[in-house]
């Protein structure tokens, strides 16, 4: 899946996306064409059915460059069905976690 981004200023953006899946399944995160560290193997638990949505954030803060960033999951294993995605600006490539 991927999706053309539109950030209002550069920085450090934490990701909150809302998925659902029967099964556990792997995702590969990819910024503007290239592979972002630490996401290679990003797991998504099971929701326990596909209208049953949960929210989850990455484990790494992505760098948004100003203007167009496109974002790319690639699978690895696994079905996933997303509804959400919510970029948050932080102050660091560490994101909290809530």
């Amino acid at each position: 899946m991927e999706w053309t981004v539109d950030a209002e200023s550069a920085g450090f953006y934490e990701l909150a996306i809302e998925h659902s899946s029967e099964t556990p399944s792997v995702r590969q995160v990819f910024l503007n064409g290239k592979p972002v560290p630490g996401l290679e193997k990003v797991p998504f638990p099971a929701t326990g059915a596909w209208l049953t949505f949960e929210k989850m954030g990455l484990p790494v803060a992505l760098p948004l460059v100003k203007g167009k960033n496109v974002l790319r999951f690639v699978n690895v294993t696994g079905s996933l069905n997303f509804k959400t995605l919510e970029f948050i600006p932080v102050e660091s490539d560490k994101p909290v976690k809530p």
